[in-house]
């Protein structure tokens, strides 16, 4: 058995065949818990590039690969409509060489890839931007409808199509059904940090489809300025800033929170911490008062569009889970 490296990360090899149907053309990236290849179809009546991700080889992986292929197969259940939900699609799934191997459509390149190439890091056309958000709204109202939470949604996880006019919300690697929140409640750092909702960071469980929404957007706001909209990867360095953008956290949302403790003390006030120092310093509520904003200075040649832009991000980004914008309500915001 040398089909593995020291990690257990699979070693495929260029021109190798795999399960007997799939050709290797390339690596095309791996993470902490999968290599991902590019590779042909060897069926010469459909003949395609497919992308097979497979996962390292150990009972962990093993577990989230089953896990990613049961959301795959919902996700990829059709609905009455028959529209492009905007989810990548499931094409095969099969054990090969001890691997659960899940095959998907092949795509070109991720969103943060698209800012950097198109966008010269100073973010993309608010057009175009309308164009992928009503259909990465249209892929989050398939979740919901679902009832799968991404966790995970950033601009590396949504990738365009070659002809740059759709998009396909791609990763369902930590991905969950609402209903099954076992381990999310347990952890506020489910979601990578500057995508990461506030109420994951205060532990206010069970988390439902509106933590999908804050991460989205965040992404659209990426993609206008090819700036993060929160850079700092500590949870209480972004508590901070979601405050100094939006403002003081409800008294009740904080109530609630398993982790508040950790960030707030008995009367509610901020333990900020210096990133360097680490000492604490309390803040009060009352000084996050947010007259302007990144969001409410952003600025753009239609007046109008921007207006409606600003409005639908201001939204997205409710501190308090239950007054976020719904995808529902999304897909009849005048932004889009």
């Amino acid at each position: 058995d040398n089909w593995h490296d020291q990690e257990f990360y699979y070693k495929a090899r260029v021109g190798e065949t795999i399960n007997s149907k799939y050709q290797v053309k390339a690596s095309i990236g791996s993470g902490m818990f999968s290599t991902v290849f590019l590779a042909k179809t060897l069926l010469p009546e459909c003949e395609q590039e497919v992308a097979i991700k497979i996962p390292r080889k150990n009972d962990l992986m093993l577990r989230s690969a089953k896990s990613e292929l049961q959301i795959l197969k919902k996700v990829a259940e059709p609905e009455a409509t028959n529209k492009d939900n905007h989810c990548v699609k499931l094409l095969d799934s099969f054990v090969y060489r001890e691997h659960l191997c899940l095959v998907m459509e092949s795509l070109d390149l991720n969103l943060r890839q698209i800012t950097n190439k198109y966008g010269r890091n100073r973010g993309i056309n608010l057009k175009t931007i309308c164009v992928y958000a009503h259909q990465l709204m249209v892929a989050l109202q398939h979740l919901a409808h679902c009832g799968i939470l991404h966790c995970d949604i950033k601009p590396d996880n949504i990738m365009v199509t070659k002809s740059r006019r759709s998009i396909k919300l791609c990763d369902f690697g930590v991905a969950m059904f609402a209903r099954d929140q076992t381990l999310s409640a347990e952890t506020p750092y489910l979601v990578s940090p500057s995508y990461r909702a506030p109420e994951i960071i205060l532990g206010v469980a069970p988390y439902s489809h509106p933590i999908d929404m804050w991460s989205a957007g965040c992404c659209l706001y990426e993609l206008y300025t090819g700036k993060f909209l929160f850079p700092v990867a500590t949870n209480n360095g972004l508590l901070k800033q979601q405050m100094e953008l939006k403002g003081a956290f409800p008294k009740a949302m904080l109530k609630k929170g398993a982790f508040t403790g950790m960030h707030f003390n008995e009367n509610f006030e901020f333990r900020q911490l210096d990133p360097v120092t680490k000492l604490e310093t309390l803040r009060s509520m009352a000084s996050f008062n947010v007259k302007t904003s990144c969001i409410s200075d952003l600025t753009g040649e239609d007046g109008v569009l921007m207006a409606r832009f600003k409005n639908l991000l201001e939204r997205m980004l409710m501190l308090d889970p239950s007054k976020r914008i719904t995808p529902d309500e999304t897909l009849k915001h005048p932004f889009l």
